[in-house]
C-alpha cells in the first residue's frame, strides 16, 4: 500500500522491521526482496507518488517538475578544473527508474574484480553475480531493442562505425513491446518501460510492504552504536514545504537514496566522521552530443530513445 503526505495532517509514527530510506532502484529491490521473506518493510519517499494514469497526461514540462530533482538538473561541482555537470535524478516512487531511458548494462568484469581485490569485497564473485544479473534482468524485462525500432541516427553510426572498422552492437533496456514513442525521460505513456515502481515495488506490496511519498527523512537514530530509526518531516507536494513530521522505529535501517543522497543524509547525521570517502570519489560518465548533416531528414525523435 502506498501512502502520501496529503493523507496525513498530524505527527506519524511508524514501526516495522526494516525502514527503507528510498525507493528507487536500490530501495525497491531491497523492499521486495526482504517482503517476499516475511520482513515488515516500510519504504521511504521523498518524492511524490504518482500514478501510471496520472504521469500518463504529463507534457514533457510537467514530468520534469513533478518526478525530477531540482527540474531534471542537479548541478554537482567537480575538484579542480572539473567542469560544473548537471545531473538527472527522479524524485518519486520508483526513483529514477520511472524517468531514465532504459539502458541497462551488467557492471563489467574488471571493475568487480576490482571491488574484490583492491575493495575486500569478496561476496562480488564473478560466478555469484553473473546469476544475480540475471535474476535482475527477468524481473525487469532486459531485452535489445528491435532492429525495426532503431532511429535513423543509429543506423547511420553503426553504417560509419562499421566502415570505420569498429565493432559495437545494439544496447539492451528494460522495456517490453515498446512503440518508439521516445518518450521515456518523461514516463512511458503506456508502461512498456519496467520502471521499479511497476515491477518490484508492486510485488513488495503484495507481501505487505508499505510505502510513504513526501516523506523526507532528515535523522537517522543510533542507539549503541546501531541505527534504529529515523526522523523526518512530511512534505506538500507542490511546494515542497513541510506540514508536518514522522518518525519510525525498525530492527534495521537501509538507506538506499542514490549516489547523490544517500552520502548526504549520512554526512546531516555525522556518520561520515568514521567513513572518509563519505561525499568523495562520485565518478560521472557525462554524456554529449554529435550533430551531422545529411542528406536525408534524420528525426531524432523516431524509434527507440537511446538505441
Amino acid at each position: 500500500m502506498i501512502f502520501e503526505g496529503k493523507d496525513f495532517q498530524d505527527k506519524v509514527k511508524l514501526k516495522g522491521d526494516v525502514l527503507v530510506i528510498g525507493s528507487g532502484c536500490g530501495g525497491a529491490v531491497v523492499a521486495k526482496e526482504l517482503a517476499e521473506a516475511g520482513f515488515e518493510v516500510i519504504v521511504f519517499e521523498e518524492g511524490g507518488y504518482y500514478r501510471p494514469k496520472e504521469y500518463y497526461q504529463f507534457s514533457p514540462s510537467q514530468a520534469l517538475r513533478f518526478m525530477y530533482r531540482d527540474y531534471g538538473g542537479v548541478p554537482a561541482v567537480g575538484l579542480g578544473d572539473t567542469p560544473l555537470i548537471l545531473i538527472q535524478a527522479g524524485r518519486c516512487v520508483g526513483g529514477s527508474s520511472v524517468v531514465n531511458g532504459g539502458v541497462c548494462f551488467r557492471t563489467p568484469d574488471y571493475v568487480i574484480e576490482r571491488w574484490r581485490k583492491e575493495l575486500g569485497l569478496e561476496s562480488f564473485d564473478l560466478k555469484r553475480m553473473e546469476s544475480i544479473f540475471e535474476r535482475v534482468e527477468q524481473e525487469i524485462s532486459v531485452q535489445p531493442v528491435p532492429e525495426h525500432l532503431l532511429n535513423k541516427g543509429v543506423l547511420k553510426l553503426r553504417e560509419a562505425a562499421k566502415k570505420k572498422g569498429y565493432s559495437g552492437h545494439i544496447i539492451q533496456r528494460n522495456v517490453e513491446g515498446c512503440e518508439g514513442c521516445c518518450r521515456c525521460i518523461f514516463c512511458c505513456p503506456k508502461d512498456h518501460k519496467k520502471s521499479v515502481l511497476i515491477t518490484y515495488l508492486e510485488k513488495a506490496q503484495n507481501h505487505g510492504c508499505r510505502i510513504y511519498a513526501d516523506f523526507r527523512v532528515d535523522k537517522i537514530k543510533i542507539k549503541r552504536g546501531k541505527a534504529c530509526g529515523i526522523k523526518g518531516r512530511i512534505l506538500d507536494r507542490k511546494t515542497r514545504r513541510p506540514v508536518s513530521s514522522f518518525e519510525a522505529e525498525g530492527k534495521v535501517v537501509v538507506l538506499a537514496a542514490g549516489g547523490l543522497a544517500s552520502p548526504i543524509v549520512l554526512i546531516n547525521n555525522g556518520i561520515h566522521r568514521k567513513l572518509k570517502a563519505v561525499g568523495r570519489n562520485l565518478t560521472l560518465h557525462p554524456g554529449a552530443r554529435v550533430y551531422g548533416i545529411f542528406d536525408e531528414p534524420i528525426l531524432g525523435w523516431k524509434g527507440a530513445f537511446q538505441s
